[in-house]
């Protein structure tokens, strides 16, 4: 019986740097013990039980035994050093990478080496070792072999690395490590608010009103005043976050999303309300959504987002502490090779000290390019005990109602998740380490819950005395 496959695709590797080859989610499962092909997408060619990982795109399950085929074009042949990036939920899970005669057999473990203990989502970049590729047109194999049955594998790509040029690349990444902005002030803050304050934002009850009337309407002093009732030591607040909106009356901003600019300045007018309390901002942005990813090409992608940032950054200086982007995985697999030194430079705009995280969920960081983890959870993540995720201090976002953001008409937050003691001891284990952020939903108005609120204040008695 014949594979498969639904969209024909070569993977070109190219003669320097790394290239990435990520994983398709494969069509229906097989039997393993009878390995039959299946339908794949875009070339991944999965063998054995191979799922497509709904919750985690971009990816492909493989459950007990299986293959996954990487059709690739080689530029130059070489020795390539070849890393995957994956989480497995047993420890001692076996592999074999294959291509051309030459093979790796490689152990992975789930704790290492990243911060969730969850399992399937403790990703990262496990280097399997050398190879050596010809040049031309192959395939490599990746060929699983757990010691237990119901051991699986989640993969998200491979990515394979000239060995001749990694003194170069690491020379680049440790470029980006001393050029890295101050974060110990969150460390020293200890705990943040954020609020998904947005145009989908609902009230509690009665009409939901355009993004402009809202944006007149916010009471910020109110806002700063319960942040301060919580003890925040900083606010992230969303510039945007599922369209792109933007609350001040920025030119730039209005050239490339005409009409959705406001009249009222409300970033000018928290920040304002917020050096009355001393508590620094730090801006959420959604790249995904404001620079058209998928939309435009890359070059325009990374035009809008260098621009509209630079605009911001330039427009607002020091009053804008920092940067929490959103989507950048999703970017990444869009746009291979975003020339991330430059979004770095553009998010410093105004501000060479503003700290920088691009999230990329539960998966490793895209780039070295950034100051901080994003960290983004869902519910508390203990820190290591150095203090370093992935490369970057640790900084830990999680929600405290079980919702992000508060877009449902005519309803009630949901209770909290979280109770005080849970929300303490995330903030006591990251003592010294680096910080946590606890998000609350909030209504159109700016009022957040009462029992939210309630657990923030028993929160910071607590923590701050």
């Amino acid at each position: 019986m014949t594979a498969m496959v639904e969209k024909e695709r070569t993977f070109r590797v190219e003669a320097t740097g790394a290239t990435v080859l990520p994983a398709f989610p494969a069509v229906g499962p097989s039997d393993p013990f009878d390995p039959r092909p299946v339908t794949t997408h875009e070339g991944a060619d999965g063998l054995g039980e191979v799922r497509p990982a709904a919750p985690t795109p971009g990816c492909l399950w493989l459950f007990g035994w299986g293959l996954i085929r990487w059709p690739v074009e080689v530029a130059e042949a070489g020795n390539y050093e070849l890393s995957l990036n994956c989480t497995v939920t047993e420890r001692g899970f076996s592999l074999r990478m294959q291509v051309a005669g030459d093979s790796i057999v490689a152990e992975l473990d789930p704790s290492e080496p990243g911060p969730y203990v969850r399992e399937g989502v403790n990703f990262g970049r496990r280097s399997l070792g050398t190879m050596s590729l010809p040049a031309g047109r192959s395939e490599i194999e990746l060929h699983a072999a757990p010691r237990v049955w119901n051991s699986a594998m989640l993969v998200r790509s491979l990515v394979l690395t000239r060995v001749s040029d990694k003194p170069h690349l690491e020379s680049e990444r440790q470029r980006a490590l001393t050029g890295r902005g101050p974060v110990d002030w969150m460390k020293d803050a200890r705990y943040g608010v954020m609020f998904h304050w947005a145009e989908a934002s609902q009230p509690r009850t009665g009409r939901h009103k355009p993004y402009e009337e809202a944006v007149t309407n916010l009471d910020v002093n109110a806002l700063s005043d319960a942040l301060e009732e919580m003890g925040a030591g900083y606010l992230i607040f969303t510039f945007q976050h599922a369209s792109p909106v933007c609350p001040a009356p920025i030119r730039e901003w209005e050239q490339v999303h005409p009409g959705r600019t406001t009249k009222r300045d409300l970033i000018s007018d928290l920040v304002a309300a917020l050096d009355r309390k001393k508590i620094p901002l730090v801006l959420y942005f959604a790249s995904h959504i404001f620079a058209k990813r998928g939309l435009v090409p890359k070059e325009e992608f990374v035009d809008i987002h260098t621009t509209l940032l630079s605009a911001v950054g330039g427009r607002y200086g020091s009053m804008v502490k920092g940067l929490w982007l959103d989507g950048f995985y999703q970017c990444d697999d869009t746009y291979p090779g975003l020339p991330y030194e430059d979004l770095y430079r553009a998010c410093k705009s105004g501000n060479p000290d503003r700290a920088v995280a691009l999230n990329s969920w539960i998966y490793a960081p895209v780039t070295d390019w950034q100051d901080y983890w994003a960290g983004e959870s869902g519910l508390p993540v203990a820190p290591p005990a150095d203090g370093i995720v992935y490369g970057l201090p640790f900084q830990n976002l999680f929600c405290v109602e079980p919702i992000w953001i508060h877009d449902t008409p005519q309803a009630a937050i949901p209770d909290p998740q979280l109770t005080a003691n849970e929300v303490v001891a995330a903030i006591e284990a990251a003592k010294g380490k680096g910080s946590i952020t606890a998000n609350l939903a909030i209504y159109q108005d700016g009022s957040i819950s009462p029992k939210s609120l309630e657990v923030m204040r028993n929160v910071r008695t607590r923590v701050r005395g």
